[in-house]
C-alpha cells in the first residue's frame, strides 16, 4: 500500500502558523509528527471486520510506540493522527494551549494516552492544523482513585472553550464539543484495532525503504521528503475446512479474539488472537501485505 505522506504535509504546515496560532503548540506537535512512528491504515482505518464491536474499555491496549501517526482515507476525506502516550502527554498539555477545566488528570502519566486529530481548514489553502478538541484517555483499566474502567475525555484549545462557555447555553455547549470530539473517534477507533492485530501470533510489520537519494532529490526538486511507513504483514496458511463436520465453508479472512481452549487432557489454555479464515474469501488486499508461509511472494 503506498504511504500517504501526510506528516510531511503537517510538518511543512504547521510552523506556518508560529507566532499567530499557539506557537509553543505547533512547534511541539511539529517536533512530535516527525519523532512519530508512522502507520498507514486501509479507509475508514478498519483493519478488520468486527462481528462483536468491542468496547474502548475491553481492549489490552500495548501501544508498540509511544509516539504514532496513523494516516488513512475516508472516502475523500484525508485523516491523520498523532497518538502519543506517557511524558509525551504532558508535553503537549504543558504548551498551556488548553483549557484546564476540561482536563481532570485522572491518570498517572505511565498510562496517558492522547489522540491528535490534524485537519484541512479550506479557508487557509487546505492546510493541516491540529483538531480543536483532542481525546484523552488511558492505556489501562484504573484511574488514580482506583476505579476501574477507561474513561474517555476530550480537552479544547482555550479560546474555542472560553467563546462556547460565553456564547452558548449548556446543551449548545455539550453538542459542540461533542462534534469536536467526532473528529477525534476515528482515531480512537483505529488505534483500538491496530492494538489488537499487533497482539496476533501471525501479524508483523515491515518499514518501506526510503534511500536517502531519493529525499535528496526530491529536496532539490522543492518537493517534501518521504518519511518511512510501517506496513502489516500477514503470515497466513492455506485454510482448511472448519466445523465439525468439516463441511463448513472457511470465513472470509478476519480477527479472531483471544480465548481459552479447553484440551483433550481437561487442561485449559489460553490461545492468542489471530488472524485466520480463507484469503481467497476475501481480504482488503491492498491493505495487507501477505505472506503465506512456504512462499516468497506478496
Amino acid at each position: 500500500m503506498k504511504p500517504y505522506n501526510f506528516s510531511s504535509q503537517i510538518m511543512r504546515d504547521l510552523p506556518t502558523f508560529q507566532g499567530s496560532y499557539h506557537q509553543e503548540l505547533m512547534k511541539v506537535l511539529t517536533q512530535q509528527v516527525h519523532d512519530s512512528q508512522k502507520f498507514v491504515l486501509p479507509e475508514f482505518g478498519n483493519l478488520f471486520e468486527e462481528s462483536h464491536k468491542t468496547d474502548w474499555s475491553e481492549v489490552q491496549i500495548r501501544l508498540p510506540y509511544d509516539r504514532m501517526m496513523l494516516e488513512f482515507m475516508s472516502v475523500d476525506e484525508k485523516c491523520a493522527y498523532l497518538v502519543t502516550s506517557g511524558k509525551y502527554v504532558r508535553e503537549i498539555l504543558a504548551t498551556k494551549s488548553y483549557e484546564g477545566q476540561k482536563f481532570p488528570r485522572i491518570y498517572d502519566e505511565a498510562h496517558e494516552l492522547l489522540i491528535v486529530p490534524f485537519y484541512r481548514q479550506p479557508e487557509l489553502e487546505q492546510r493541516w492544523l491540529p483538531n480543536p478538541a483532542l481525546l484523552y484517555t488511558s492505556t489501562h483499566g484504573e484511574d488514580n482513585n482506583g476505579k476501574n474502567g477507561k474513561e474517555v475525555t476530550f480537552i479544547l484549545l482555550s479560546e474555542h472553550y472560553k467563546f462556547l462557555q460565553r456564547t452558548k447555553t449548556t446543551e449548545e455547549f455539550n453538542k459542540d464539543v461533542d462534534t469536536f470530539g467526532d473528529w477525534a473517534v476515528p482515531g480512537l477507533h483505529a488505534v483500538k484495532q491496530l492494538c489488537q492485530v499487533l497482539q496476533c501470533t501471525n501479524i508483523t510489520t515491515e518499514k518501506n525503504f526510503i534511500h536517502p537519494r531519493i529525499n535528496a532529490k526530491r529536496r532539490n526538486l522543492g518537493k517534501l521528503p518521504l518519511f518511512q511507513y510501517h506496513m502489516l504483514v500477514v503470515q497466513s496458511s492455506e485454510p482448511s475446512n472448519i466445523g465439525t463436520g468439516g463441511t463448513h465453508q472457511s470465513p472470509r479472512f478476519h480477527w479472531r479474539r483471544g480465548h481459552i481452549r479447553r484440551l483433550p487432557t481437561g487442561k485449559q489454555t489460553w490461545v492468542r488472537p489471530c488472524m485466520v479464515g480463507d484469503l481467497k474469501q476475501g481480504i482488503i488486499a491492498k491493505d495487507y501485505a501477505v505472506h503465506p508461509r512456504g512462499l516468497q511472494t506478496i
